[in-house]
């Protein structure tokens, strides 16, 4: 699944720093869902909500939440 994102953003003209860090981030919400028993391609918004909140609980900055968010959204 990763690696057909990985090529999606690389097609659509993603440096490869970029492509890096979405594609990290986006392993990291997949570890995550995982370890609650959630399918990340199922995920809703109360997953997310879930997934700030622990963000918060690791103290992650609001940069770095809206961050993550963002990648989220590809």
């Amino acid at each position: 699944m990763i690696k057909d994102f990985e090529t999606w953003l690389h097609n659509r003209g993603y440096r490869l720093n970029t492509v890096n860090s979405i594609t990290g981030e986006v392993s990291r919400f997949i570890q995550w869902s995982n370890s609650e028993g959630i399918a990340a391609e199922k995920a809703n918004y109360n997953d997310l909500f879930h997934y700030i909140k622990h963000g918060q609980s690791q103290s992650n900055s609001k940069n770095t939440t809206n961050q993550k968010l963002t990648v989220l959204k590809h």
